[in-house]
């Protein structure tokens, strides 16, 4: 479950793994300044490769006082803080990303306003699992451990622990994890009351 782990912590395990020492702030060192310069991006690439359990939060989005130019009828602009978002399970769902009006939004024809949003967020460090972080902490020592160590084999071992780490994490965050409930096919709807009037098979 999460810790209370902090941005430092983090970048410290990253150095820890390159053979670097520990810092007490990011500028204690040139080596501990390229890990806080790649720091939120890697971060962010790691939430958005996985629905994790921790970093999963729902919001009522409220409808965009502009209304697309066609082909849609309701634009939601997505939460700044958004990084993926976890669409509904529905059948025929008709949600489509796009910008409008300078925001990311999901544009639908379905949804009244506001929309329920599931979505993975740039969560904090005191959030994180600790698999997450160790994964995190290898994938950011994997991408300094060149400058660091000039040594492809340590870089490479890097690597492995990362890769290790992020099955790990996965596979717990996958037991974890309560899955919704999937949509009963309208073609096996059908079958079950003999039935198959409206269905069109050519876009099932």
């Amino acid at each position: 479950m999460a810790v209370a782990t902090t941005k430092l912590d983090i970048l410290n395990l990253a150095l820890q793994a390159c053979g670097a020492s520990r810092v007490g702030s990011t500028h204690d060192s040139s080596l501990a300044e390229e890990a806080d310069f790649c720091y939120s991006h890697l971060k962010r690439g790691e939430l958005r490769q996985n629905g994790w359990a921790f970093a999963r939060k729902r919001k009522l989005l409220p409808a965009s006082s502009v209304v697309p130019d066609f082909g849609f009828a309701t634009a939601f602009p997505l939460p700044t803080d958004c990084i993926r978002i976890i669409k509904p399970v529905r059948q025929n769902l008709d949600w489509f990303l796009e910008v409008h009006e300078t925001q990311l939004c999901i544009l639908t024809n379905q949804d009244s306003a506001p929309a329920q949003l599931k979505y993975i967020w740039d969560a904090t460090e005191n959030l994180f699992d600790p698999l997450f972080c160790e994964m995190l902490a290898y994938r950011i020592g994997w991408h300094i451990a060149e400058k660091v160590t000039q040594s492809n084999s340590k870089r490479d071992a890097i690597k492995d622990m990362y890769v290790a780490f992020r099955r790990e994490a996965r596979r717990v965050n996958g037991f974890e994890k309560i899955p919704d409930k999937e949509p009963v096919s309208e073609w096996l709807t059908g079958q079950q009351v003999g039935s198959f009037a409206g269905v069109d098979f050519v876009n099932e």
